[in-house]
């Protein structure tokens, strides 16, 4: 931010510059693609509760999964001691690490328009087949103790919005429309790296807590609710 500032003759890091960027530039980054969210959202629940219905209901795609015991194993332990590993801390820093990755790949591929929907598209069926596996094998309950994947919506429809100031530029040059839609994405890229640090603790200190189900639900649900009221509000 200091080199910017001197290159462009702006200021560096200030304490007006950091407000104004929660106050004003992401929020209205977020409301920028707030219909594209959704719709990203919901594709991604179709094709989960695609895949998981054709897993449960499809006896011989489950069995190519494992053999019965191989997938009770995973849903009773190797799905609940994924949150275990490690200590609180790393694992939490290590789910940070992971899901920022994906939504900085979602947000500066997004020029393409193919690479999110491949993002898209392999988290919503890798989520539909754990969840069928849980499902058949543990229940219902168990599975849906996860945290949210807010932010990889979002950083999808970023990604998608860059795509679509390519090919529909308005009254702008397609040059000029890109890079506006581009600098929103990296403002929206920024954000969702904080709203995964929170996550991140959730997932390292609160899902493999030994608090009550019920709390750990009211917490996740409490952050999706608060993303959301930011973004729309």
């Amino acid at each position: 931010s200091a080199a910017r500032g001197l290159l462009s003759g702006t200021g560096g890091v200030s304490g007006t510059v950091i407000a104004r960027f929660f106050k004003v530039s992401l929020p209205y980054a977020l409301y920028q693609i707030r219909w594209v969210t959704v719709g990203v959202m919901l594709v991604f629940i179709v094709i989960g509760v695609l895949e998981a219905h054709y897993l449960i209901t499809t006896p011989e795609a489950m069995n190519q999964l494992g053999t019965p015991e191989q997938l009770r194993r995973y849903a009773h332990s190797d799905f609940v001691e994924y949150y275990h590993q490690d200590t609180n801390a790393e694992f939490g820093l290590s789910v940070w690490a992971n899901n920022a990755w994906i939504a900085l790949q979602g947000v500066v591929t997004g020029i393409t328009g193919v690479y999110p929907l491949r993002i898209l598209w392999g988290n919503a069926t890798g989520v539909g087949m754990a969840g069928a596996i849980v499902y058949v094998y543990a229940g219902p309950w168990h599975f849906f103790r996860l945290p949210e994947l807010t932010a990889v919506f979002i950083s999808v429809a970023a990604g998608l919005r860059v795509f679509w100031s390519l090919l529909v530029p308005g009254p702008a040059t397609r040059f000029q429309a890109v890079g506006v839609a581009a600098r929103s994405a990296m403002t929206v890229a920024v954000g969702c790296a904080l709203l995964l640090a929170g996550s991140g603790v959730l997932e390292g200190f609160v899902t493999p807590s030994d608090l009550p189900d019920a709390v750990k639900i009211t917490l996740g649900a409490l952050m999706t609710a608060a993303v959301w009221a930011y973004t729309l509000i």
